[in-house]
């Protein structure tokens, strides 16, 4: 069983069992570790970042993402659908990949809406 504790004031401590989190919270969990044990300079491929997860919740993540990435050189690749997360990225840093309609899939930048 997974136990986390946290402090949300000065002196009060709150345990919290994995019962009580949302898929969401769990995969955040689970890739945060990962990160954390993710050898620097690493590539990190990332499907469907937003998955179960509120748009606030997705912006918070992106810029841990981007911080983790600075600290660790980290080269992070994320597929989304999120229209929050694609208004929240650098648009330098955005590409759309598209089907041609010839069975090819062709990479696009400057796709920032």
């Amino acid at each position: 069983m997974l136990e986390l504790s946290f402090r949300p004031g000065a002196n009060q401590r709150h345990y919290i069992s994995e019962k009580n989190l949302s898929l969401g919270e769990l995969c955040i969990l689970k890739l945060l570790r990962l990160l954390k044990d993710c050898p620097r300079g690493s590539l990190v491929l990332i499907d469907e970042l937003e998955l179960a997860l509120h748009p606030m919740a997705q912006v918070a993540l992106l810029r841990y993402l981007d911080d983790i990435a600075r600290d660790k050189a980290l080269t992070v690749i994320v597929s989304t659908h999120s229209a929050t997360l694609i208004k929240q990225a650098n648009a330098n840093r955005l590409l759309l990949l598209q089907d041609n309609g010839e069975g090819q899939i062709v990479c696009q930048d400057r796709c920032f809406p």
